[in-house]
């Protein structure tokens, strides 16, 4: 999900999804913030449906580890994808 340049630069998937586990519910707020400030908001249908890929998009990164930020793996592979939807997995540096 995303650059993985970011996930670098923050120290990992792994550290990002520590976060991300923590903080599910306040994330998909901010999201739904900046859609709004970046005046997707207007168009209620493409607003809807970003928050809807966003919700599902990170679910599953979250939920898995939702018990505690701890259970994380390190160095966990990042996860591309491409224009047919076929996952491939880049390691981590």
């Amino acid at each position: 999900m995303g650059d993985p340049s970011i996930y670098e630069a923050a120290g990992g998937r792994d550290v990002m999804l520590r976060i991300a586990a923590a903080w599910h519910d306040r994330a998909i707020e901010c999201f739904a913030g900046a859609l709004h400030d970046a005046g997707v908001a207007a168009n209620l249908e493409i607003y809807d449906a970003m928050l809807s890929y966003w919700g599902w998009a990170t679910w599953y990164p979250m939920y898995a580890y939702h018990e505690s930020p701890a259970e994380v793996p390190a160095k966990l592979p990042m996860p591309q994808w491409d224009w047919a939807q076929t996952v491939t997995f880049r390691e981590s540096q």
